[in-house]
């Protein structure tokens, strides 16, 4: 993994010195990225870089919705109402029986009981759903696009999968399968997205054909100088990537995840180039200062600040072993409070063993904010002795020992 790599990517007019590494000419067509910063969402947000996520995606997802007795809805249009069921199913075969399927099209927007069950919905999935139409079905004119806003305004957890990630963003470039020299041509269409962070814009599928990468690759760029996005995201197979309400992401996977950080950008210009046939410039775009960082392993990225948090830092943020996790009082009988500290959102479990290894009570399972919290166990029907109070969040585990007198 690296971090904090400064980007510039040029077009003509543009003068670089390979020596010193900066940028020595702008042209006068450049123009400043318009300040600002990055807002958080209310959603926790999954992207799904595969077609149909790892069993491991899949449950985190159901987690950060508030778990398996959950209500879920997949959204996807009836054209392809088989891979909207196959989510349903494999929801399902994770213990979210309650998952409904929702087929949505221009002729579905107003469908009462759609908009029942995405309004009782804890979680919501979206697949092969894109396409320029797409956000005309969830505008506030429809009964669907209401009770999704709802949804989302109540912090509703939200999947997006596959070519629906780039829906995630405040802005969408679309028409990056169209053909092979879209971008080249100057047939790519900037629309709006679904602001799962507000100033995001992402690209899936980045590494997954070279016959599409030069408009994926140009076209996050491109996309992010024109709709003056401070933070892109590549994103490919074999990987997804969580969100955090705070703007908090990580990546899960073999590939990495590779956020674009364009808030300390100082110019932005775009090609005026034309090729044979093209209905419009090229599109590539100059963008000057901004920073890349590849995450792997357990390294977030924070939307907000721009800072990347490694593991190392990720522990040493949660503060002192001492102040992560205790319990009072101790010795105790039958009741005792158990204390712990977190330092982000993240999926959360605090579980009680026995000497052997069995687990005796289950405390929390869920996504929690970051903060201090107090959960009290009632051991009523226990044997005295020795436990196991174990507390994992994200990477970060620790186990403390309980002893409970009789």
């Amino acid at each position: 993994m690296f971090t904090s790599v400064r980007y510039d990517a040029l077009v003509a007019r543009f003068k670089y010195d390979l020596v010193h590494h900066v940028v020595t000419e702008v042209p006068p067509s450049a123009t400043a990225l318009i300040s600002g910063t990055n807002e958080p969402a209310v959603n926790a947000v999954t992207l799904f870089g595969d077609a149909f996520p790892s069993a491991a995606g899949l449950s985190q997802f159901i987690q950060s919705a508030g778990g398996i007795a959950m209500r879920f809805v997949v959204v996807s249009p009836p054209a392809a109402g088989a891979a909207g069921q196959r989510y349903v199913d494999s929801l399902v075969a994770r213990g979210a029986v309650n998952t409904a399927l929702v087929l949505l099209d221009a002729t579905s927007t107003n469908t009462p009981s759609y908009a029942a069950a995405i309004a009782q919905a804890n979680g919501i999935v979206f697949t092969a759903n894109l396409s320029e139409q797409f956000p005309t079905y969830t505008d506030s004119t429809t009964l669907v696009g209401q009770a999704l806003r709802s949804k989302f305004a109540g912090g509703v957890a939200v999947a997006y999968a596959y070519h629906d990630a780039k829906l995630a963003g405040s802005r969408v470039v679309f028409r990056t399968e169209l053909e092979e020299d879209a971008a080249y041509l100057g047939k790519l269409v900037l629309g709006n997205g679904m602001k799962a962070l507000r100033n995001l814009l992402v690209m899936p599928l980045i590494f997954e054909s070279s016959v599409f990468d030069e408009n994926r690759s140009t076209g996050l760029i491109w996309g992010m100088a024109r709709s003056e996005c401070k933070t892109g995201i590549y994103l490919d197979e074999g990987r997804y990537a969580t969100i955090s309400p705070t703007g908090i992401v990580q990546s899960v996977g073999p590939t990495p995840v590779v956020p674009v950080d364009a808030r300390q950008a100082t110019s932005v210009d775009f090609s005026t180039s034309r090729a044979p046939g093209s209905i419009g410039p090229r599109q590539s775009a100059a963008i000057v200062g901004a920073t890349v960082h590849v995450l792997a392993g357990d390294a977030r990225f924070n939307a907000l600040t721009g800072e990347v948090i490694t593991t190392v830092e990720l522990q040493q943020s949660m503060s002192t072993p001492q102040d992560v996790l205790e319990n009072y009082p101790n010795p105790f009988n039958p009741r005792t409070t158990i204390k712990f500290t977190l330092g982000m959102f993240d999926y959360t479990s605090l579980r009680v063993y026995d000497v052997l290894g069995r687990e005796v009570a289950s405390l929390v399972d869920q996504v929690m904010q970051p903060g201090t919290y107090e959960v009290q166990w009632n051991a009523s029907g226990l044997s005295g002795g020795v436990y196991l109070c174990r507390l994992q969040s994200g990477s970060f585990i620790k186990t403390r020992k309980l002893l409970l007198l009789r």
